[in-house]
């Protein structure tokens, strides 16, 4: 009987907003501009802007898994040109799901990852990542479309808030994994992108 009321639970559970929406509702504005990008990976800041001021409140790196299908080719074009992930597949009809690969924090330097220094914060600094598998899904169709590492400005996101997360954002209502090692260190390759 807990096993049904569970699931009930987790089915009537509102959407989680997407990061975009989060930025708005937080701080009023919301800007996403493309850093590097090819048709395989992506290097974004999602920011706020207040007097002409951005503040990267995300630093976004995306390796796309399914590129080339033609069912989304046009909307995979949209978003390598520079248009939010989120929401041109929410546009577009799809739901979104999140699956978690890890969150974690990260000590970094702007020596390390250099596009942090729009986050106007003073670094070194403990910074908040969550990694997950992007996955669309409309129809019968379902498609993992990206794995997507993101480092949050800490003013918006920190590791509490991720551990928060609903769970409708995640695959299974209820899933999480185990992210009891807050502290250890996340693999972050975002160089790669060409």
């Amino acid at each position: 009987m807990k096993f049904i009321l569970l699931l009930l639970l987790g089915a009537c559970q509102t959407p989680e907003p997407l990061n975009s929406e989060r930025i708005v509702a937080r701080y009023g504005s919301y800007g996403v501009a493309i850093l590097r990008a090819n048709d395989h990976r992506r290097l974004s800041s999602l920011y706020s802007e207040h007097q002409d001021l951005r503040t990267m409140r995300t630093l976004a790196y995306v390796e796309f898994q399914r590129p080339g299908r033609s069912d989304i080719a046009n909307l995979h074009r949209k978003i390598v040109a520079g248009a939010s992930i989120g929401a041109t597949f929410k546009k577009a009809g799809w739901k979104i799901l999140k699956s978690t690969l890890d969150i974690c924090e990260i000590d970094t330097t702007v020596q390390q990852i250099p596009e942090l220094a729009t986050m106007r914060i003073d670094l070194p600094a403990k910074l908040a990542m969550h990694r997950y598998n992007f996955i669309v899904v409309k129809d019968s169709i379902r498609i993992d479309y990206a794995v997507i590492a993101e480092i949050y400005h800490p003013d918006y996101l920190r590791i509490g808030d991720l551990k928060g997360t609903s769970p409708d954002a995640f695959e299974q209502p209820g899933e999480t994994k185990d992210i009891k090692n807050e502290n250890r260190k996340c693999a972050l390759f975002v160089n790669q992108t060409e």
